[in-house]
């Protein structure tokens, strides 16, 4: 069994990771293992197809909603979406270019999802920019 392209462990216990396995530990294979895709690549494992779905039409419910709320049509119509949002002392600044949240609920769902849906979701969704450089959409950012 390969553990090269399983993340760091969540637990200390789950018997697949190199940690748990006593394997050593290949500093360069922890670098690139460390994206957010590949955790959401590992975390999805824990969803069959009908309850990361199921997930996917609360998400987007949801997001529709909010959208709703703010009169947000698309990037250029974006009606009263706030420009600038700060979060827990964290600042977070709208951009208008398309980008993809960078949190691992929703890249679950961009896995999950047919590329053309991936794309209009990625297209139509405001997403927030932090200090650090991370990705946000407001839904994720409102939780």
């Amino acid at each position: 069994m390969s553990f090269k392209y399983s993340t760091e462990c969540f637990s200390g216990e789950c018997g697949f990771c190199q940690s748990c396995n006593n394997k050593p530990f290949n500093n360069q294979s922890y670098q690139k293992m460390k994206t957010e895709e590949n955790k959401a690549t590992d975390f999805k494992k824990f969803f069959d197809k009908e309850k990361l779905q199921k997930e996917y039409e609360i998400y987007l419910s949801s997001l529709n909603k909010s959208l709703k709320n703010y009169k947000f049509v698309d990037k250029k119509e974006q009606g009263f979406i706030p420009q600038k949002l700060i979060i827990n002392s964290s600042k977070y600044k709208l951009i208008n270019s398309s980008h993809k949240c960078d949190s691992i609920l929703c890249q679950m769902f961009y896995l999950h999802l047919h590329a053309n849906i991936k794309n209009k979701l990625i297209e139509s969704t405001p997403i927030y920019k932090s200090e650090t450089d991370k990705n946000f959409c407001i839904l994720c950012l409102s939780r």
